[in-house]
């Protein structure tokens, strides 16, 4: 079964129905927006989830097993797929993200270099700021050397 296909399996559930792990920081030990909106997220199903939500929830490394197919679906249809600070975001949060999860998913690896290949061209003409380019063609490099990867396009 592909990681799409488990994706529809459970897109109505949330992360802290799927997996015991993934419970709520105590807000009153860490009183932040960022863990409030965490909270608020681990209790919503993966299926409503915004590319806000998907950069923010891969950018703690939170629910990678089950966020990133989804993630990499957007990728697919918009490679510079944007949250709320600038266009690529979620591409960048996606290449740092936690690099034993990579080394334990080559199929999803694969997968994400693919599109990202076939979409190279877009991203380096594509008109956005030239340190957003810098830095995510960086993140792209590092991903693919922490990976050993090479090119498959």
């Amino acid at each position: 079964m592909s990681d799409m296909d488990n994706f529809f399996k459970y897109q109505h559930k949330s992360l802290a129905q799927l997996d015991k792990k993934y419970r709520p920081a105590k807000e009153v030990d860490f009183p932040s927006r960022l863990v409030i909106r965490h909270n608020s997220l681990l209790a919503k199903p993966i299926g409503e989830y915004s590319v806000e939500d998907l950069r923010l929830m891969i950018g703690q490394n939170t629910g990678l097993q089950y966020l990133i197919p989804v993630a990499i679906d957007h990728l697919r249809q918009n490679i510079l797929a944007e949250g709320d600070y600038y266009e690529g975001d979620l591409l960048k949060a996606v290449l740092t993200s936690d690099k034993n999860f990579w080394l334990k998913h080559g199929s999803l690896c694969h997968e994400l270099i693919e599109v990202i290949e076939n979409q190279l061209e877009h991203l380096l003409d594509y008109p956005i700021d030239d340190k957003a380019k810098i830095e995510l063609i960086e993140a792209y490099q590092k991903f693919k050397e922490a990976n050993h990867v090479e090119s498959f396009a």
